[in-house]
C-alpha cells in the first residue's frame, strides 16, 4: 500500500487469512481479562477469534 492515501479516494483494504476459534487457552483468557478490566456489561465470551493474516491488498484508489 502507498503512503499518503487520499481518504476520499480510498476504496478499502482486503485481508486474506485464516481464523481460529478457541474457548480456552491464552487468547481466550486474554479476551476475558480485557473485558473484565474494561467493566463492559456484557455476557462472558464463548470464544476468542485469532486471525492469521497472510495477505493484505488495497482495493484501489480513484
Amino acid at each position: 500500500m502507498k503512503l499518503g492515501i487520499k481518504p476520499d479516494e480510498f476504496k478499502g483494504t482486503r485481508f486474506k487469512g485464516t481464523a481460529e476459534l478457541s474457548s480456552e487457552g491464552t487468547a481466550f483468557d486474554m479476551l476475558v481479562q480485557a473485558i473484565k478490566g474494561k467493566g463492559i456489561p456484557v455476557p462472558p465470551p464463548k470464544f476468542a477469534v485469532t486471525i492469521r493474516v497472510d495477505e493484505v491488498r488495497a482495493l484501489g484508489e480513484g
